[in-house]
């Protein structure tokens, strides 16, 4: 996966985009995530929504809110809305920049680069 990240780098994607901080940890760890971009849009945007309105509620409710109430509630899901159609604009507008390649594609491109890799650097 991060030889996709690499790939998509060179061809001007942001590396913001390609590398955010969850998929390098996951990359770290040996878990094969794709790039944040090829992730179904419906999917990234719900997880993304539950944990910033679950981080900031939590903030708020340590920090200033001295009890769970309806309104808070309704501004931490307000808050999570909005940062998700802000995080959503974002990458659409990051990812019209740039002709992305299909995930098919790209992992083809990838098995190309690793077999030049190895014929250019043999095993001793």
């Amino acid at each position: 996966m991060q030889k996709a990240a690499e790939i998509l780098i060179s061809k001007g994607v942001d590396e913001r985009i390609v590398k955010p901080p969850i998929c390098r940890a996951l990359w770290l760890c040996g878990v094969a995530v794709r790039p944040y971009i090829y992730i179904q849009h419906f999917k990234s945007a719900t997880c993304y929504f539950l944990a910033m309105s679950i981080t900031w509620g939590g903030i708020m409710r340590l920090t200033s809110w001295p009890s769970w109430t309806f309104s808070n509630i309704m501004a931490s899901i307000g808050f999570g809305l909005f940062m998700t159609l802000f995080n959503r604009w974002f990458y659409h507008r990051s990812i019209k920049k740039v002709d992305l390649p299909d995930w098919a594609d790209l992992m083809i491109e990838v098995q190309k680069s690793e077999q030049a890799e190895q014929v250019v650097a043999p095993d001793s």
